[in-house]
């Protein structure tokens, strides 16, 4: 509440708090029998969010205090980000088509479209490894879209819908996450970008509309693809509010989604050693695989965690996993804090209309607002986002003075 009310709308402090809020407010109905969380977890919790807070704030005084003496950064009008925006659009045209077609020639067109458990399996072992990434180029080109509706008034609805088709893309990658995900990573660039501040009453209202989409998604989204209540019997099984109040049922697995990584937190915690195991190569897993096939001596942890245990298995805990592993609960605090840091300092450069840092905070921007799930900063859809939308910006300009022979600016961050 405190974030909200003295920090401005959109703050990194804020997307992190209001989510954690909202988790353990739920985690704490305990419409499921969870744990009881230790009080090692507790402070873990409080102090994570503290350091993350603390290292927002950071970020915001050390780029303040570098950008004193520089110049104003280039407005993003003065790219041609209409341009970058074409280019992510028909990236993603490109490879959802690649998709689609290995899809239905595989499992037929019906499972291609409805997305069957046959596709999500598929999809989960890797055999879509290429063509699935259109889902980074359909991040890319939301955050794009929306600076462009941003900043060209007289396209704004074009790019508005071509915002909200990349968005709706992402449906065949089965990923309803990711869906609110990128929501979030368009609302965000647009708001940012937009000249007019935004007021303090909108954004709790646009939390509330988010919020309420979620839980939508996950719904209808599940009731398309068979996860829900009815087809859960492991749920079913567990004495709980859901079975007492049938009424309920519809909600149940929204709920468990928003509140079951906290109680699951509390096993890792008890499982974690004081300076952690995976030594960094939790965060950057891909990175550190590949430096082991180089010759050296680091192995990549998995980014897909086993469950818990019955009766309520669960393999989300929380964005202070990856701290847990990388810092252990002695490290885990100030590796937030760090997180932090780099949010704080791009919210700074996005507030002065820096295109590049518009972009690459508009698509982080989701994992704070997920951290209450899982670490997703440095996910591949994430950072490859990041990598297409910037890479499209530098495209941009020299396509569009090659085509319309008009001078550019240099792009600079």
């Amino acid at each position: 509440m405190a974030a909200v009310v003295w920090l401005p709308p959109l703050h990194p402090a804020q997307l992190w708090l209001i989510p954690w809020a909202i988790a353990t407010g739920l985690y704490l109905m305990k419409l499921f029998p969870y744990r009881t969380l230790d009080n090692k977890s507790v402070v873990l919790v409080c102090g994570s969010s503290l350091a993350f807070l603390v290292g927002t704030l950071g970020g915001e005084r050390i780029t303040r205090r570098r950008a004193s003496g520089l110049s104003e950064p280039t407005a993003p009008e003065r790219y041609a980000i209409g341009w970058a925006a074409a280019l992510a659009l028909g990236l993603t045209a490109l490879l959802l088509l690649a998709f689609l077609a290995q899809a239905a020639s595989t499992y037929g067109a019906r499972a291609a479209l409805v997305s069957t458990l046959t596709v999500r399996d598929a999809i989960g072992q890797g055999a879509f490894a290429l063509t699935v990434k259109y889902v980074y180029a359909a991040l890319a080109a939301t955050a794009l879209c929306g600076i462009a509706a941003a900043t060209d008034r007289k396209n704004a609805a074009i790019w508005a819908l071509g915002g909200l088709a990349a968005v709706g893309s992402i449906y065949f990658s089965t990923g309803r996450s990711t869906l609110v995900v990128a929501l979030v990573v368009g609302l965000v660039a647009y708001l940012l970008a937009r000249t007019k501040p935004l007021s303090r009453s909108r954004f709790i209202a646009g939390c509330a509309g988010v919020g309420v989409f979620a839980v939508v998604v996950f719904v209808i989204g599940g009731t398309l693809i068979g996860k829900t209540y009815a087809n859960n019997p492991g749920i079913q099984e567990v004495s709980s509010a859901f079975t007492k109040h049938p009424r309920l049922r519809v909600l149940a697995l929204p709920y468990e989604y928003a509140s079951a990584p906290i109680a699951a937190l509390d096993v890792q915690v008890d499982a974690s050693t004081p300076w952690g195991t995976a030594h960094g190569c939790a965060a950057f897993s891909e990175e550190c695989r590949v430096l082991h096939r180089l010759g050296l001596g680091l192995q990549g942890t998995s980014r897909i965690r086993p469950f818990t245990a019955d009766p309520l298995p669960w393999n989300t805990y929380t964005a202070l996993d990856v701290p847990l592993l990388d810092g252990g609960y002695l490290l885990a605090i100030p590796i937030v804090g760090l997180v932090g840091l780099v949010l704080g300092w791009l919210w700074t450069r996005a507030r002065g209309h820096n295109v590049f840092a518009i972009c690459a905070y508009a698509v982080l921007a989701p994992a704070a607002v997920t951290s209450s799930g899982s670490f997703n900063l440095t996910a591949p859809h994430l950072v490859g986002a990041v990598v297409i939308a910037l890479t499209a910006i530098v495209l941009a300009a020299p396509l569009r003075r090659a085509v319309r022979r008009d001078p550019m600016p240099v792009a600079q961050f």
